[in-house]
């Protein structure tokens, strides 16, 4: 009877062995996916969000911009920014932004900073060649719109001006 009981230990400690190592692995595997959704559910939309002490924040429900006021109701005091608007990025949230979002963030103002200047010289020839025109950040907002652009690229060409193709005119003005 001992050989028995010493094999049955044996085989206890192997499987014991067996189910520690499934087990280590299932974890290891687990926290990757969580590493991986967590990068996917930082990912930059449209808009972000700059709260009243002017930290930036992904999502505009992250708790620590979520306040109450002296009655007790919820109140969010954000004010939505454009992604394509930012041009620099001084503060931002930790619970929200990890570095990969950081890193692209840092990559859209460089992109930004270039598209502005060539937005900023388009504007000012066009004041210069006699075309009324709305204050720089409504001209902003004018360019979003496809068929205004289209206008003004018609408007570009009957001046002579090279500006490429559409493609190439929409793509220097960051559409």
């Amino acid at each position: 009877m001992k050989p028995v009981v010493k094999e049955s230990r044996i085989l206890r400690a192997a499987l014991f062995a067996l189910l520690l190592a499934c087990g280590m692995c299932f974890v290891s595997c687990n926290s990757d996916k969580d590493k991986s959704a967590h990068e996917r559910k930082v990912s930059l939309g449209k808009y972000i969000f700059k709260d009243d002490s002017e930290i930036l924040h992904i999502d505009e429900k992250c708790r620590l911009i979520s306040r109450q006021n002296k009655r007790g109701y919820s109140t969010y005091p954000i004010t939505p920014v454009d992604t394509s608007e930012i041009m620099s990025v001084e503060r931002v949230c930790a619970k929200c932004f990890n570095d990969v979002a950081y890193d692209h963030l840092r990559d859209l103002c460089v992109r930004n900073k270039v598209i502005d200047c060539d937005r900023r010289w388009l504007y000012n020839i066009l004041n210069r060649n006699g075309y009324e025109q709305y204050d720089y950040d409504i001209f902003i907002h004018y360019l979003a719109n496809e068929q205004r652009r289209r206008r003004l690229y018609s408007t570009a060409q009957k001046e002579g001006w090279d500006v490429g193709s559409y493609e190439e005119f929409s793509e220097y003005l960051g559409f």
